[in-house]
């Protein structure tokens, strides 16, 4: 039996492929051990019998999942007896451990006096080797990237490890040993390496905020701690109770009182973190009915508290800055590629992507005492200083490249929007009605829309027109505006176009987004419009697809007008 490494089917497959041969083995250990037992998480299978029984319970692993196709890994297999002087037959007699782990996991929350007191268990003692494999991983990412692997591919490793390496110990134990720092530390170093600097504590928090509130979707262990282990049991609280017998919440604490202790400390720390964002854990209620997903739904609760005090802290130039760096499909660069029909993946140059990703970072992108070298069309340079942060060469207007910038937006929609709604989009469409003589020259102004099209629900007619807009503004009353409430730049263009093109000309769709990547709310509407008809699954990737090449577009013209700025 085999399933593809990496496929998000491959669990659920695998668990069905077993499942019959596990029934069997449970079906042979009745027969020569009445309590014996099975339990089995994807291809990690334990087997609990009196210890002179361990051949024939071997025996019966061995040969029934052999006829599943599957082979036992003799290096991974393991004894272990409660009493470490309780004999074993003479085959198991070599694979005798002196501790219990289960998917590398131990059970510090076991009684530690009576029969739990020889178990060996009630310490993580793996966390350096979980840290350590960390640091490993950043280590061969480092020798890949020197290797030629593309920024955009060794950043997209690193966040992939750390969404997913240590979940299965977060949901086993409520880890406070200080490992699951360390283990986050060891991925924002490789992070730094990647970008050739340090982060400072603004940076690094922002690094674990998801991608629509203007982080870089790492998975953090150490935040994750108490929603992971509180939401594990919120599934498997009511089994385990049955199996301990008990009918309560506190016959359950009385009866594991260790378990409960740290029930009890993990709620605590979940509780303050979200400073009364989430309601006490209805453990009697649990009893009676398990509760999936609490664990995504308490980790989002505490993104938003995290999101506001990361806020909180920063000058109002980076609260600007954090703003623009949310909402939809903001950072569809850093996320995995999105396929869609016969398109191609386009990853970023790495000049392109690594300025990208400092910019979102809030990092210095510009040397001190540069100049602008954007280049008129008669030869002469821009000259202006650089601010570090770029600001300027994002709002210069000077040479070829913000003009690319918006083209690369315009063209896309062009390209797409026939793609998913059937009808044909032609760029540049003079709408006369839309015409006007500039009110300072005096020169008639042609209506120039940047996509004329139909719009894919109803087939109206529609102009779409595309504007970036940098949220950054050198007033300070409106740079203050801006610190304080998303999309507040946005909204101000879309106004602008409005004022341009009113409805009396036809019905426009101003294609806008924050220079950060933040899209406008009727940009929003737009993008969705193109899934309306479409079922769930279809529609999310249509969605996700489309965020992700305009962001991919947006994230490259920023840098590059940024790097031409610098020459």
């Amino acid at each position: 039996m085999c399933v593809d490494q990496g496929c998000p089917l491959s669990p659920a497959l695998f668990a069905i492929g077993i499942a019959d041969a596990l029934e069997r083995i449970q079906a042979k250990l009745l027969t020569f051990a009445p309590t014996g037992q099975v339990f089995a998480y994807l291809d990690d299978v334990m087997v609990v019998v009196p210890g002179a029984e361990g051949a024939r319970a071997m025996d019966a692993v061995v040969t029934e999942l052999g006829l599943a196709g599957l082979t036992v890994n003799a290096d991974k297999t393991a004894a272990w007896t409660l009493d470490p002087q309780a004999p074993l037959p003479e085959r198991l007699q070599g694979l005798q451990v002196d501790r219990c782990q289960v998917l590398g996991a131990t059970a510090p929350w076991l009684d530690r006096d009576g029969d739990f007191s020889r178990v060996g268990v009630h310490s993580f003692a793996e966390g350096l080797s979980v840290v350590q494999s960390a640091r490993t991983f950043v280590t061969k990412v480092g020798e890949l990237r020197g290797a030629g692997l593309s920024a955009q591919t060794a950043f997209l490793l690193l966040q992939a490890f750390s969404q997913g390496h240590v979940t299965h110990l977060l949901r086993a134990n409520y880890e406070t040993s200080g490992w699951a720092r360390e283990f986050d530390d060891a991925l924002v170093q490789g992070l730094e390496r990647l970008l050739g600097t340090g982060l400072g504590n603004s940076q690094r928090a922002q690094c674990f905020l998801r991608l629509s509130e203007g982080g870089l979707g790492f998975g953090s262990a150490e935040q994750v701690a108490e929603t992971a282990f509180l939401g594990s049991w919120a599934l498997t609280l009511k089994e385990v109770a049955g199996c301990v017998g008990a009918t309560s919440w506190e016959g359950f604490r009385s009866r594991c009182g260790p378990l409960a202790a740290s029930l009890a400390r993990a709620e605590a720390k979940l509780l303050q973190d979200a400073g009364g964002s989430v309601q006490p854990v209805d453990w009697v209620g649990l009893l009676g009915e398990p509760k999936a997903k609490l664990q995504g739904y308490w980790s989002a609760k505490l993104q938003e508290c995290r999101k506001r005090a990361l806020q909180a802290g920063a000058s109002r130039d980076d609260q600007v800055d954090l703003r623009s760096a949310g909402g939809p499909g903001a950072g569809g660069f850093v996320d995995p590629p999105v396929l869609f029909e016969d398109e191609q993946s386009k990853p970023m140059p790495d000049q392109h992507f690594l300025v990208a990703l400092r910019d979102r970072l809030r990092l210095p992108v510009c040397p001190p005492s540069a100049l602008c070298q954007h280049r008129r069309s008669d030869g002469s340079l821009c000259g202006v200083p650089l601010d570090s942060r770029g600001k300027h060469a994002l709002k210069c207007e000077v040479g070829p490249t913000r003009e690319a910038r918006h083209d690369g937006l315009r063209d896309f929609t062009a390209s797409f929007h026939p793609k998913v709604s059937g009808y044909v989009a032609v760029t540049e469409q003079r709408v006369s009605a839309w015409d006007r003589v500039n009110p300072r020259t005096g020169v008639l102004e042609e209506a120039r829309l940047d996509v004329a099209t139909r719009d894919s629900a109803s087939g109206r007619p529609i102009f779409v027109d595309a504007r970036v807009t940098c949220a950054h503004s050198g007033y300070e009353p409106r740079q203050r505006a801006r610190a304080g409430k998303d999309g507040v730049a946005a909204a101000d263009a879309v106004r602008a176009k409005r004022h341009r093109y009113p409805p009396s000309g036809g019905e426009l769709v101003p294609l806008v987004f924050e220079a950060g990547g933040r899209p406008a709310d009727e940009t929003v509407a737009y993008v969705r419009s193109w899934a309306a008809e479409l079922d769930d699954a279809e529609r999310s990737r249509v969605i996700r697809y489309a965020w992700q090449q305009y962001s991919r577009v947006l994230q490259s013209g920023n840098a590059e007008m940024i790097l031409s700025a610098i020459g």
